[in-house]
């Protein structure tokens, strides 16, 4: 407020506030009559209200075409100025206009899809509301090797948890059955996967029960939970409660049906067709057995507790129920439910999450998404900047007339906002249609439902405007600083030489070579994935799950099998290769001392070892000829687990050969026998992990779960269906399936194989926007030199020498670009690869290719234009100029 009797006037800031929003025509009458009111308003309200209303009075005179005189009352004259404007700009340059609407259309498509393949796989396991963690074991073998996490544990550990920790509220115990026969009376069977599991499964976890009731639906023994889906299966009909079910097999079980659970979500690492209460089958030993893993524990944490405070504890537990020699070796870690599909690529025995996904290639693929889009932004800014030239007497007249900078900045910016979001309705029927193509190339189930997600609509509009603010905020400013006098004049140097506009160019080719380099790599390690020698024969193996039959009808069936015509070979494993081999811990006793590691186990018959050609590269292999071989009371180790074993061997003779002979059990006591034989290490797992400890043995009282089968003939049906046809006399209550070994061992990087064909289409897409850029960059520059080059030519020069004018400074641009992307692209690569304990080496080659493609695609690109207006009549040429 000003000193004296004098009327307070606004601060100098408000003021100016007032002049940018009003229009000029207006400013002084304006100006004086809200003064006036200012001083008013201070003695009323005070200096500080006064303020606002002064500014908020000033929006009612907001005028950015203030030349025009719209009604300040009558903002949609405003808007429809700015649809016609940006309309006629739209068809009076269709190519650099087409230009731009691909590249952003295409940019926001792949940026929408990227997002849905994301929020796909993000949203495993999320309808799970509650604060639940996996149970992960985290294993040393010994101090040589690294360790490992294992997703099995302990069947007494959930339990023992509970009654010591008052931070947990509950927990849950899982053991898996795959293809289990289930029939009522005398139906037909009907083939499930069953979970057996405690009593809170259904109050942990959120799978919605239909019928009965969660807390006392898997009480009582001999309880099972269907979902509606098998019930309609075995019933015709979800009413099922106090239904009799019969689990045919080995031993015959009766379940009565207690509920009925919706059925389970594709988002959720467990799948089941039914639930059976563990208490069916849960034995004395089970209780106290702190040795074997062999089963699956989420814990329920109270609400608001933190795991990470709770994790050291669960070390001092191990402690007080363990082998204190085991303590230093092994620990607990808490899982959040959340990270259990996308964190558990590097655990092992993870057969019930067997849909996993590895989240490290998430931000990869949104930034090559992020990437692709700012191709397309880059593509607007450089085609913009370069035809802004078109547009200065429009914006000379305008500024001449009064408008500010402000002012036409806002109007280029709505102009590109509009453009913006014609591009982003494109991107979205672009997204329709593409979804069920990219769903066959990646093998996904992707869908893009907006009207089930609200979430859908604010984001495409924040996308849109976030590309209308970084594709026209640079060529707004560039027209808008720029003198009245000198736009309408039209001296703008808008040429090919542009700095910035040089190094968004570098920018497009630098990520178009980096992403052509990474995906060379990714091609190549799965490429390496799919012909590694595993160290064991996969070809021509079918693998034929049979359930709970009893080991005699088992051998009978693998004998009939046998003499089919076209089969090679037949074996039988408990589990099969792949990532779902079982765990257990044995122990070994060379002299004196005993040492106990957590080993694989892996339970299969005589001909097992030479049915794969494993090699034995000591002792000997299974035979029925040996009396301890049919008790189960020989061993046979891997290399992997024999090394471990010799590093605590006293004697001077370390071979491989001196461990034969040598005691070793399982955990339990009466499994005592002997090392029989030494295999070579094959990869009976993931290549994401090393070759883990593994020990092989024959074992008369498990049945076998798979039968694998060798082919003469990979493609004779005529073989599967007798193979079929002995399967359905000796077990015709069984169904007949089978799946080839390879395709099962494929499955396991199922998320590489769909990252990699999405990074191959997002690779392509980038090339292509950048291509499109390239062609409108030097359809303007040939423009802009058309003189020139007419000259040129009376003068006598040739088309070569001016397709080398036209093409050496984009060239020098594009390797400007290689320089650039090298570097970067290595480091990155190098940190994928790390996720691979069996990977590629580092070519320079694939640097070398990524770089002479990229040279290649845009001298071909820029020649195409170059040669057309090199072979133009300069006559016409100089005529149009």
């Amino acid at each position: 407020m000003e000193k004296g009797n004098r009327t307070p006037t606004p601060p100098s800031w408000a003021d100016r506030l007032l002049e940018w929003f009003c229009a000029p025509h207006l400013q002084e009458e304006v100006q004086g009559d809200l003064h006036e009111l200012y001083g008013k308003w201070v003695e009323k309200h005070g200096v500080r209200k006064a303020r606002w209303l002064y500014i908020i009075h000033s929006l009612k005179f907001f005028r950015p075409y203030a030349f025009k005189k719209v009604s300040i009352h009558n903002p949609t004259d405003m808007l429809k100025n700015y649809f016609i404007i940006a309309f006629r700009n739209l068809v009076r340059q269709k190519v650099f206009s087409f230009i731009n609407v691909i590249g952003l259309t295409v940019g926001m498509a792949v940026f929408m899809i990227v997002i849905i393949f994301i929020n796909y796989e993000q949203q495993y396991d999320r309808f799970h509301h509650k604060n639940i963690y996996r149970l992960i074991g985290l294993q040393k073998q010994d101090t040589n090797a690294g360790a490992k996490k294992v997703a099995q544990t302990i069947f007494p550990l959930g339990s023992a948890l509970k009654d010591q920790f008052p931070q947990i509220k509950d927990f849950v115990r899982i053991i898996s059955w795959e293809r289990v026969p289930l029939r009522q009376k005398d139906k037909s069977v009907v083939m499930g996967k069953l979970l057996g599991t405690d009593a809170s499964f259904l109050q942990v976890f959120q799978f919605g029960l239909l019928k009965g009731d969660p807390a006392t639906a898997l009480q009582n023994p001999h309880s099972i939970v269907l979902t509606a889906e098998l019930a309609q299966q075995i019933f015709g009909t979800t009413e099922a409660l106090g239904q009799t079910v019969r689990h045919e097999g080995r031993d015959t079980v009766d379940y009565v049906v207690t509920g009925i659970v919706v059925n389970v979500p594709a988002q959720s690492h467990l799948q089941f067709d039914a639930l059976y209460a563990l208490t069916t089958e849960e034995t004395p030993d089970w209780m106290s057995d702190w040795d074997t893993d062999w089963m699956y524990t989420y814990v329920e944490l109270q609400d608001n507790v933190d795991a990470d405070a709770l994790q050291p504890m669960l070390i001092s537990f191990l402690k007080n129920h363990s082998d204190p020699s085991k303590v230093a070796q092994d620990q607990l870690i808490l899982q959040p439910l959340r990270d259990v599909h996308l964190h558990s690529v590097d655990i092992t025995n993870d057969i019930l999450n067997t849909q996993k996904f590895d989240g490290k290639y998430i931000p990869l693929l949104m930034a090559i998404a992020a990437f692709v889009l700012l191709l397309g932004i880059i593509n607007y800014i450089n085609l913009s900047t370069a035809r802004s030239f078109t547009r200065t007497k429009e914006i000379g007249l305008r500024k001449s007339m009064g408008a500010k900078w402000e002012h036409i900045t806002l109007q280029l910016l709505l102009e590109t906002f509009i453009f913006s979001l014609g591009a982003m309705i494109a991107a979205l029927l672009l997204v329709q249609l593409l979804l069920p193509v990219i769903n066959k190339i990646t093998l996904s189930n992707l869908q893009f439902a907006p009207e089930k997600e609200p979430w859908w609509l604010p984001l495409a509009l924040m996308v849109a405007s976030v590309t209308a603010v970084m594709a026209g905020l640079l060529p707004a400013l560039s027209l808008a600083r720029i003198r009245p006098f000198i736009l309408l004049k039209g001296h703008i140097t808008t040429g090919g030489h542009s700095p910035v506009r040089n190094i968004l160019v570098i920018v497009q080719f630098t990520i178009a070579i980096g992403l052509t380099i990474v995906t060379f790599t990714v091609l190549r390690q799965l490429n390496f994935i799919r012909h590694y020698d595993l160290g064991f024969n996969k070809e021509a193996v079918i693998v034929i799950p049979v359930s709970y039959s009893d080991r005699q009808r088992e051998e009978s069936l693998m004998h009939s099998i046998h003499n089919i015509t076209g089969v090679k070979d037949v074996t039988g494993s408990l589990r099969r290769l792949g990532n779902l081999i079982d765990q257990n811990t044995i122990v070994f006793q060379d002299e004196s001392t005993p040492y106990e590691y957590n080993v694989s186990i892996l339970y299969a018959d005589y001909n097992y070892i030479p049915f794969y050609d494993i090699e034995v590269i000591a002792g000997r292999n299974l035979s029925p000829d040996y009396g301890n071989d049919r008790e189960g009371n020989t061993y046979i180790l891997n290399e992997t687990l024999a090394k471990q074993l010799l590093a605590h061997t006293p004697q001077p003779d370390t071979t491989l050969e001196s461990l034969v002979g040598k005691s070793l059990r399982y955990g339990y006591e009466d499994s005592s026998g002997t090392i029989i034989g030494i295999v070579k290490d094959f990869n009976f797992g993931s290549l994401h992990q090393k070759i883990e400890p593994l020990c092989i043995s024959y074992q008369d009282e498990y049945y076998f779960t798979d039968i694998s089968v060798r082919l003469n003939d990979r493609l004779n049906s005529q073989t599967i269906s007798s193979i079929e046809q002995v399967w359905q006399d000796l077990l015709p209550n069984q169904d007949f399936q089978y799946t080839f070994l390879d395709k099962h061992l494929e499955a396991l990087y199922n998320s590489d194989e769909q990252s990699g064909r999405l990074i191959s289409i997002f690779t392509v897409t980038d090339f292509i926007i950048s291509c499109i850029g390239l062609i409108g960059i030097t359809a303007f520059n040939i423009e802009r030199r058309t003189k020139e080059i007419g000259i040129r030519k009376v003068l006598g020069a040739t088309v070569r020498s001016i397709v080398a004018l036209l093409s050496k400074d984009f060239l020098k641009l594009i390797l400007i670009s290689i320089i650039v992307a090298v570097p970067i692209t290595w480091w990155a690569i190098q940190k994928w690869l790390e996720n691979f304990a069996f990977r590629i080496d580092m070519d320079g080659w694939m640097f070398v290719i990524a770089a002479v493609s990229a040279m290649l695609v845009a001298l071909i690109t820029i020649s195409f234009q170059s040669i057309k207006a090199a072979i133009a009549n300069p006559v016409d040429s100089l005529r149009n100029e």
